[in-house]
């Protein structure tokens, strides 16, 4: 119950927050707040998928192979027809605790469902983002998209992209929004497609340049 309540809340907020900044994007301000919630409620439909696949492992955990539930056929993005079959499964179904179970699969496909809604009304907002390709720099992307689509020359977009904060480390299918106003260029990065969330990425690659540092610094030492 306690688990309903806090989730129900977190909605609200969250629906609360993108009301109050919905209507066109008037700075690049206004971008980075839409696209921090978009990365909220993304993160959001993720922890209840996480914590519904959770509650079929413990289910699962429970039973023996031939009786547990096909978590590998589990999809939260159900239709209707699906979710008929469960209602009549539930009502079919003897057993209280796999009867519980279909209840909270039918009842986080429609919290998922509705967080989706949201994540769609937020981005018809903003501008279509850059899905990144192989080889592709941040960098690169807000210049070109300076030059291309608002005529500066690369002097100019250089030193606009020069005083905006990028990384290096994006991968295939992460997406990049721009948007470019009174001499400032915002660029933010997200997901999107990627397998590793863009800080996770970072942090692997942070990892590894240190490792490999320390690993030069010892075949050094023994030299000397």
């Amino acid at each position: 119950m306690w688990r309903k309540l806090i989730l129900t809340g977190l909605l609200a907020v969250l629906i609360a927050a993108c009301s109050e900044n919905s209507g066109p994007i008037r700075s690049t301000k206004d971008l980075q707040t839409r696209v921090n919630q978009l990365s909220s409620l993304t993160r959001e439909v993720e922890g209840i998928r996480s914590d519904l696949y959770g509650l079929i492992r413990t289910y699962n955990n429970q039973l023996p192979e031939n009786k547990q539930f096909d978590i590998s056929s589990m999809d939260t993005s159900m239709g209707a027809s699906e979710k008929e079959l469960l209602n009549a499964m539930f009502k079919e179904e003897k057993d209280i605790t796999y009867n519980g179970l279909l209840k909270t699969i039918i009842e986080k496909n429609d919290e998922i469902r509705d967080l989706k809604e949201k994540i769609g009304d937020l981005e018809n907002q903003l501008p279509v983002p850059y899905v990144v390709k192989r080889g592709d720099t941040q960098y690169e992307i807000v210049m070109k998209y300076l030059i291309r689509q608002h005529g500066l020359s690369r002097k100019v977009a250089q030193k606009v992209a020069f005083s905006t904060a990028m990384i290096d480390d994006i991968l295939p299918g992460n997406q990049i929004w721009l948007m470019y106003k009174d001499g400032i260029v915002g660029t933010y990065v997200t997901q999107g497609s990627a397998k590793i969330k863009p800080l996770v990425f970072q942090m692997m690659v942070r990892k590894r340049l240190l490792s490999a540092n320390n690993s030069g610094n010892s075949l050094k030492s023994e030299k000397q």
